[in-house]
């Protein structure tokens, strides 16, 4: 693990989550998009973040290759590992491919100082729309009744409008289904998602809804059409509290760390 990362504390009250996204990794460790290396982001993210604290898990809600090669998902692996060593989940992106992705890494849920975390898959190889099919909302169910410890949902594509009307039509096409599904359980607390390169917080059928801005390049807020944003790579940290409450804040670089990050 990297000299400077910080120690992990265990007080076995709260669960400490680090949440990156849509990470957009290339083959060639050089190359990135509108003017930000993405390896070196990721890795400037992974630094900044655990400076101060090391998490108890690790999320990754996809989007993790550009390049969609068993190569590439190795050395998101590796560059994670040069920071954390705690369990990681990790959920497939659009941009994804599943047999490289499972081939390297862990979707399986877990479960830790008295929390479930469920990912689940909204992607299809392929396809730029997310959707929870039927085979995935059995499973999720199952999962659900099989134990009622506080839960959070973690997935892709997000299952609401944003306030951002390009992106807004990606979400997950099912929405309503998938959000009243988790809503007959009241030990389902949050669906945590990314997909959209910015921060959201909202709430739906009593759910506390989440997203986060990307380990690269960032999408304008509340834009009717495509447009990338000047704001910095961030990771959202989340505090999952024994009570079942979610504490959580929104991060990004310093600016001294984005003039490095450019192309």
């Amino acid at each position: 693990m990297h000299e400077h990362a910080a120690k992990r504390t265990k007080d076995g009250k709260s669960l400490w989550l680090l949440h990156i996204t849509d990470n957009h990794l290339f083959a060639d460790r050089s190359e990135g998009r509108h003017g930000v290396n993405s390896v070196d982001s990721l890795q400037r993210v992974l630094a900044s973040a655990t400076k101060t604290r090391q998490p108890d898990l690790v999320v990754d809600t996809g989007d993790i290759a550009h390049d969609r090669t068993r190569e590439v998902y190795e050395m998101f692996l590796s560059m994670v590992r040069e920071f954390v060593d705690c369990p990681m989940i990790a959920t497939p992106g659009n941009h994804d491919l599943n047999k490289p992705f499972d081939e390297v890494l862990s979707r399986d849920s877990i479960t830790m100082n008295g929390w479930q975390i469920i990912s689940v898959d909204t992607h299809r190889d392929d396809v730029l729309n997310g959707m929870v099919s039927e085979e995935e909302l059995n499973r999720l169910r199952g999962e659900l009744e099989a134990n009622t410890s506080p839960t959070l949902i973690v997935g892709h594509h997000p299952a609401s409008e944003i306030g951002c009307a390009w992106i807004d039509g990606h979400r997950i096409e099912n929405d309503v289904e998938f959000l009243q599904q988790l809503s007959h359980y009241p030990h389902v607390k949050g669906y945590l998602s990314g997909h959209v390169h910015q921060a959201y917080d909202g709430h739906a059928n009593g759910l506390k809804l989440m997203t986060t801005p990307s380990t690269c390049w960032q999408f304008k807020s509340e834009s009717a059409e495509f447009a990338v944003d000047e704001l910095p790579s961030g990771w959202r940290w989340l505090e999952l509290l024994g009570d079942g409450q979610i504490k959580t804040q929104v991060a990004r670089l310093g600016v001294s760390e984005i003039r490095r990050n450019r192309l």
